[in-house]
């Protein structure tokens, strides 16, 4: 499907392997599975709870009191099912643009339909930073950005969510909570930004 898209085909029916691979040089081809092992028979769910349990060298260090997203439902939903998704490494900057205009736009270079082209939740961002991390041995994911995800808490009537979003710095992830989208600033030159995926289903 990747070989058949508007932008990649006439790469792929020619056999240009240096277009392609300038297609795909900040692209990572990633197999999202919603359950990442399993405890007595019973297999265990891929949620960033249990991602962080089974990965601590990925996280700081627990504290005595617990973190503040610990009691969030987000923290231990799973994802939902296993797909196959083409992540972007490099971030897509939000700082003058929302995000849903960056996806538009990020869709439209891949010539597929906006639909097409998504914002990654919270556990989906984990998921891939500590499973590129593992099989590449490096923190492709990790850059100056503040990681804009889809997963909101806190929600009430008349009211939006909150958002979550993460950081990674080195190899080391954290997950903040704000109300809007962070603001850049020259102390903490974090840049507001999505990583986005592609998928074909």
């Amino acid at each position: 499907r990747l070989l058949l898209l508007p932008s990649t085909v006439e790469a792929a029916e020619a056999n240009d392997i240096p277009a392609l691979q300038k297609m795909f040089a900040t692209s990572v081809l990633v197999f999202r599975n919603p359950f990442i092992g399993d405890a007595d028979g019973n297999p265990i769910p891929c949620s960033v709870s249990n991602i962080r349990d089974r990965f601590p060298d990925y996280f700081y260090k627990r504290r005595k009191k617990p973190n503040w997203f610990e009691d969030k439902d987000f923290y231990s939903e799973p994802i939902s099912r296993p797909q196959w998704v083409l992540c972007e490494t490099e971030y897509l900057n939000c700082t003058l643009r929302k995000p849903e205009s960056k996806l538009r736009s990020f869709a439209r270079e891949w010539g597929v339909e906006p639909d097409n082209a998504s914002q990654k939740s919270v556990v989906q961002d984990i998921y891939d930073r500590v499973i590129c991390g593992e099989a590449l041995e490096e923190n492709i994911f990790s850059r100056n950005c503040n990681c804009l995800t889809s997963t909101t808490y806190g929600s009430r009537r008349n009211r939006a969510g909150r958002l979550v979003y993460t950081v990674q710095r080195a190899r080391k992830i954290t997950i903040h909570g704000k109300a809007g989208i962070p603001h850049w600033s020259a102390k903490r030159r974090l840049w507001p930004g999505i990583l986005p995926n592609l998928t074909l289903t």
